[in-house]
C-alpha cells in the first residue's frame, strides 16, 4: 500500500509508488531499495549512538559524583582545621588535638577521592571519545553510500 514519504533530496511529500520524485527528479525507487538495504546498518548506527550517548552520561554522573564526595571531604577537612583553631585558643590546656587528626583524615580522603575523580574522568572520557569517533567513522560510510546513491539518480 503507497503511502506518502519525504523526498531525501528536497524533502517534499512523494508517493512511495512514484519511480522519480516529480519535484526534484530523485530516484525514489532505488532510494527505497538502498534504504532497505542499508536498514541493518542504520541499526546499528543507532545502537552505536545509544551506547556514544550512554557512556557520556554515565561519565557525567559518575564523574559529578566523586566530586560532591570529593567537596564534602574537603570542606569537612577544613571544617576541622577551623575547629582545632579555635579549641587551641579556647583551652590550649585542655585541648588534645583530636580536631587536628580529624582534619587530616579529612583532607587525606578529599586528595584520594580528588585524585580518584581525575583518573575516572580521564578514563571515562577517552571511552566516550573512542565511542564517539566509532559512531563519526559510521556515519560517515552512511554518507558515503547515500552520495554514491545520488550519482544514480
Amino acid at each position: 500500500m503507497p503511502y506518502l514519504m519525504r523526498c531525501p533530496a528536497c524533502a517534499k511529500d512523494v508517493s512511495t509508488d512514484a519511480k522519480r520524485c516529480p519535484h526534484c527528479g530523485r530516484n525514489i525507487e532505488l532510494y527505497l531499495k538502498t534504504k532497505r538495504a542499508n536498514a541493518p546498518r542504520e541499526a546499528k548506527i543507532s545502537k552505536s549512538a545509544r551506547k556514544a550517548c550512554l557512556t557520556i552520561f554515565i561519565t557525567i554522573i559518575v564523574t559529578l559524583f566523586f566530586i560532591a564526595i570529593s567537596t564534602f571531604f574537603t570542606i569537612e577537612a577544613f571544617s576541622a582545621s577551623e575547629m582545632h583553631s579555635i579549641a587551641q585558643e579556647i583551652s590550649p590546656e585542655h585541648y588534645d588535638g583530636h580536631y587536628q587528626s580529624t582534619a587530616n583524615t579529612f583532607m587525606t580522603l578529599s586528595f584520594v577521592f580528588w585524585f580518584v575523580t581525575l583518573i575516572i574522568g580521564g578514563v571515562l572520557t577517552f571511552i566516550s571519545i573512542s565511542i564517539t569517533k566509532k559512531q563519526s567513522k559510521i556515519i560517515k560510510k552512511e554518507k558515503s553510500l547515500l552520495v554514491s546513491e545520488d550519482k544514480f539518480r
